[in-house]
């Protein structure tokens, strides 16, 4: 059938980020104690970077598959929206200028933010969304069929 995946890299951020966290509060409890072991105050400490440089990096990763997106630059952008009837598909392989990008970790929920221009557009209304989108295959085939020839 195809490959399905969701991206979420915000909900291992913050995971990360309360993992740090309770080691800096585990910390704090014992420096208040009366026998400090500063062998496991330094433990905690290293696991805190490590905790830190893993948060960096899930941020920064997150980040740079969006601008990764916009190097790339995508073939298609697409849009549905409900009509009264059925559905519309707004469909463009004729794109000038895309951004694409997740909102900052401490916006929640995660979300995505797409914006293109487009110079085309290419607008099918049909009963659901499965006949747009079957409509578009047969548009597109024919279309690169005589692109082709």
């Amino acid at each position: 059938m195809g490959t399905w995946w969701w991206l979420n890299p915000w909900r291992e951020a913050r995971r990360l980020r309360q993992s740090a966290e309770g080691y800096e509060l585990r910390i704090h409890d014992l420096c208040r104690g009366r026998d400090v072991d500063a062998r496991k105050i330094a433990e905690l400490e290293r696991e805190i970077r490590s905790l830190r440089g893993k948060l960096a990096a899930a941020v920064t990763d997150a980040r740079t598959s969006g601008a990764a997106l916009v190097i790339a630059g995508p073939e298609f952008v697409m849009v549905g929206t409900p009509r009264q009837g059925g559905k519309r598909l707004h469909v463009s392989r004729d794109i000038t200028v895309t951004a694409f990008a997740m909102t900052e970790i401490d916006d929640p929920p995660p979300r995505w933010k797409i914006g293109a221009i487009m110079e085309q557009l290419l607008v099918i209304d049909k009963p659901t969304y499965s006949e747009c989108l079957a409509h578009l295959a047969t548009i597109w085939a024919n279309w690169d069929r005589d692109a082709a020839a």
